[in-house]
């Protein structure tokens, strides 16, 4: 093997290594109403352990997958992703949950926009 791609491929796994470590992120614990529809236009999760761009393309694509998920932004300064949700049924915090959990990330919490704010 050359040279670079040695020191890519190095690289390149330090830097998944890097996304998923560190110690384990406490997470929101379930809620009973999990399962219902999220109200709000909006969501912000709280994601632990996404330190790159590729984390966040990765996780934005688990998180289109779910029905009523219009849009995903991820701002890797906080671990803040901005879930934008399509009109008709919103998905529930535990499917957002299972698609953060899917891509290999703890969610810590959710920031969800008050319906008067949205107007």
């Amino acid at each position: 093997m050359k040279p670079l791609a040695i020191l890519l491929t190095i690289v390149c796994l330090g830097l998944m290594a890097a996304c998923g470590g560190g110690p384990a992120a406490v997470a929101e614990k379930p809620d009973p109403m999990d399962d219902q529809p999220i109200a709000a236009p909006k969501a912000v999760l709280v994601v632990h352990g996404m330190s790159c761009p590729l984390c966040a393309t990765n996780l934005r694509k688990k998180l289109l997958e779910v029905p009523g998920v219009k849009d995903a932004t991820s701002d890797l300064n906080t671990g803040d992703v901005t879930i934008v949700f399509a009109d008709g049924p919103h998905p529930s915090k535990r499917q957002l949950r299972e698609a953060v959990g899917k891509s290999g990330f703890s969610l810590k919490g959710f920031k969800l926009e008050r319906i008067e704010e949205a107007k």
